[in-house]
Order: C-alpha cells, then sequence, then structure tokens
C-alpha cells in the first residue's frame, strides 16, 4: 500500500513537473518582477502548510509582491484561512517573480530561466540534519526562519549553497475571543483552578515534543493538590493509540490522570487561541524545536512560559520573559526515538523536571510574577515578529 502511494506521489509530482515547464514556456518572454512565488501543500492541515500560509499572509500583510501555487489536492483547513492568499490557477504565472520558496521534494524543476529557487528547512538538533536530509546537500539556496537553523545550516552545508534568515512570519490575529470562563466551561476546565496548557501533535513525536516530561514536572509540583488541571490540546490522537496509551499510563502512575484533561479532537483555531488565553501558563519541555508556534502564542497572548533553554525557541525566550530549563545533552534511548528522521540525532536535551515544577510551583504561588512575565513576553513578541522586522527580512533576501 505503501509502495503505491509512493508512486502515485511521484506520478502527480511529474505532472506538476511538467505543467511548470509549459507554464514556464508560456512566459517566457515576460522578465520576472522582483518578489516570491511560494509552492507547497497551503490547504493541508500539517505544520508546514501553516508556516507557508501564515508566510503569505505575512507577505500580503507587508506589501510585498506574491503569488501561490497549491500543490494539495485536499482542503483540511476552513477557507478563511486559506482561500485569501491562494492564487487562481488561470492566474499563476511560474516566472512572475524572481524568487520561489518551495519545501523538500517540491515538484517544481530545478532550473527556470530568471529565476532563483530556495528551499524552506526546519531542524530541531544540533546533530542530524544532513543525515535526515540528505538532499539538501544539492540545494543552491536553502531558508532558516530562526537563528539557530542559520547556524544548524550554515554549518553543514557545502559552501556552494547560500542560506538565508528570514524572520518566522508569526501571523497572530486572534479577533475578538470568548472570554475565559466560558472557554474553561466549553472544555470542562474548572473556573477556579490554576490551568496549564501544552498544546502539541503526536504526529511531531512524543519523544522530541516530551509531554511525558511535562507529566512528571506537574506531578512533582502538584502531586497532591486538587484544584490545579494539566491541559493538553493533541493531535492525530486517532492515528496513534499506542502513544495516547502510554501518555495517559503516566499520568495514572504519577497520580494525575484526574487533573489531566486531553483535547484530542478538531477545534477551531479561535478556540485554540481561546484555550491558551484561557489558561494560566504554558509549558514546553521539548527536545528540540524547530521554531515553537505554540510558546511564541502564548507569550504573545500575555501568558507566562516554562519551556527548554534550548533550540529555536531561546531566539525569543529569555531570562526576563520566560522560565528557562536547563538541560543535559544525552543520547536518545531507542523508545523514544517516533519520528524517522530523528533516528540520526546523536544526543538531545534532557531538561531538568524539579527546575520546571519548581518554576510550575512559583507561577501557581506569585500573581505578580505571573502577570511580569506574561506582559515582557507580549511585549518581546509584539516587538521582536513586528511586521517591519520581518518586511527588512524579506527584503534583505530578495537583495
Amino acid at each position: 500500500m505503501n509502495f503505491l502511494l509512493l508512486l502515485l506521489v511521484r506520478f502527480r509530482n511529474l505532472l506538476l513537473r511538467l505543467r511548470f515547464w509549459a507554464n514556464a514556456k508560456l512566459h517566457y518572454r515576460t522578465p520576472p518582477q522582483r518578489g516570491i512565488t511560494i509552492v507547497t501543500h497551503l490547504t493541508g492541515a500539517w505544520s508546514f502548510g501553516k508556516v507557508m500560509r501564515d508566510l503569505a499572509f505575512s507577505l500580503k500583510e507587508a506589501g510585498i509582491p506574491f503569488q501561490t501555487f497549491n500543490t494539495g489536492t485536499r482542503k483540511d483547513i476552513p477557507s478563511v484561512d486559506v482561500d485569501p492568499i491562494l492564487t487562481p490557477r488561470s492566474e499563476f504565472n511560474i516566472r512572475k517573480y524572481d524568487h520561489i520558496i518551495d519545501i523538500i521534494s517540491s515538484p517544481v524543476p530545478q532550473s527556470i530561466a530568471g529565476v532563483a529557487r530556495s528551499t524552506a528547512f526546519f531542524w530541531e538538533f544540533d546533530s542530524g540534519f544532513l543525515d535526515a536530509w540528505p538532499t539538501s546537500r544539492k540545494c543552491d539556496s536553502v531558508i532558516a526562519f530562526s537563528d539557530f537553523n542559520h547556524a544548524i545550516f550554515r554549518k553543514a552545508l557545502p559552501t556552494s549553497c547560500s542560506v538565508h534568515k528570514i524572520l518566522y512570519p508569526f501571523h497572530f490575529n486572534t479577533g475578538e475571543l470568548d472570554s475565559p470562563k466560558v472557554i474553561r466551561a466549553r472544555y470542562g476546565i474548572p473556573t477556579d483552578s490554576f490551568a496549564v496548557f501544552f498544546n502539541f501533535s503526536y504526529s511531531s513525536g512524543i519523544g522530541r515534543k516530551n509531554p511525558e516530561g511535562t507529566i512528571r514536572a506537574f506531578a512533582k509540583a502538584f502531586r497532591n493538590e486538587p484544584n490545579v488541571r494539566l491541559v493538553f490540546k493533541t493531535m492525530a490522537a486517532r492515528q496513534s493509540p499506542a502513544k495516547v496509551k502510554q501518555i495517559r499510563s503516566l499520568a495514572q502512575n504519577e497520580g494525575i490522570l484526574d487533573r489531566l484533561i486531553t483535547i484530542d479532537n478538531y477545534i477551531p483555531q479561535k478556540d485554540l487561541y481561546g484555550l491558551t488565553a484561557a489558561c494560566d501558563a504554558y509549558i514546553s519541555l521539548h527536545r528540540g524545536e524547530g521554531f515553537g508556534l505554540g510558546v511564541a502564542e502564548a507569550m504573545s497572548l500575555g501568558k507566562p512560559v516554562i519551556v527548554t533553554n534550548y533550540s529555536s525557541t531561546t531566539e525569543f525566550c529569555h531570562a526576563d520573559n520566560s522560565c528557562l530549563i536547563p538541560y543535559e545533552m544525552v543520547q536518545p534511548r531507542q523508545d523514544q526515538i517516533d519520528c524517522e528522521p530523528f533516528k540520526f540525532v546523536s544526543e538531545w536535551p534532557e531538561p531538568d523536571v524539579d527546575v520546571a515544577a519548581e518554576a510550575l510551583i512559583r507561577l501557581r504561588n506569585d500573581p505578580a510574577f505571573r502577570h511580569l512575565l506574561g506582559e515582557n513576553a507580549k511585549r518581546y513578541i509584539n516587538d521582536h515578529f513586528s511586521r517591519t522586522n520581518f518586511r527588512k527580512s524579506v527584503l534583505d533576501f530578495l537583495q
């Protein structure tokens, strides 16, 4: 079955490649303008799709010319989250702009006259990048969305490959959210409880996302306290029954299963923001992040965050706006490698669960500190990921 699916994907990519060639030939007389063409599966409910959608929305808001080509056949997300940035196929011209941004395994031909092509990557660790993505060696240009990734790519890739940093297109427009009281009632979170939130996908690997570390830290902090809740909003739970069982078994063994609230079904993006805002703190004891969107979203809402002091989140999580958790670099255990590319990682961080538990206790017991940290976080996210800074990073890339 997997073999047939792979053949279908390759056949479809071949058809798309031929379509791009024909499109380029049709428009070969018109020189490209300065701007960006984004090519990827924009309508899929996957992390890279969201990044590229956010990139398109951010380009639109920054006044930078762009167009998109959606390679997907499914539409898994609401129209409002994608339709405004989709270019009609009848209007698409692959040579309209002088830069293409796509992802690995893209159907875009290697060379289109007058158009530069850059491949966007994310990687979460100090090791394993080239082994996990060997085709990156063939790229002429790579885009990183964090200082951490820029350093990793520049060190790993040959000098013939240019490496560019574009500020992460943090596109966060919540509109008017339902009140915390309404959100808590909707999702079964007691109004008067201290609630800690974590948002993750099982498909991203629980070894990397480390919800187990979060459970252990929460249990150390609040094992005997009834008026607290740990809230997990997850994705891909139906496809990961063994992982779900593993998480629930650990919560049972740690004595907090009755205070663990899991939301495994799809909820609107607005409610996801509402959940973040309705909880008192956000925690991510990750072992590596390519960016850390959940952390940044929580900070932008003025929520204090507890986060491993490693990888891409260090770009915006600092001592005055976050509870930074120290770590020890260790070799991953075999049972922790639940995503194929991660088997090449030689070491990753093991965050200190005791320090995380202390941070949880302080945030619960010190509302003034909680408020100060949240305000500092919100201010930094708004300043660092401003539209002005994003526009400058894109213009530097285009030049």
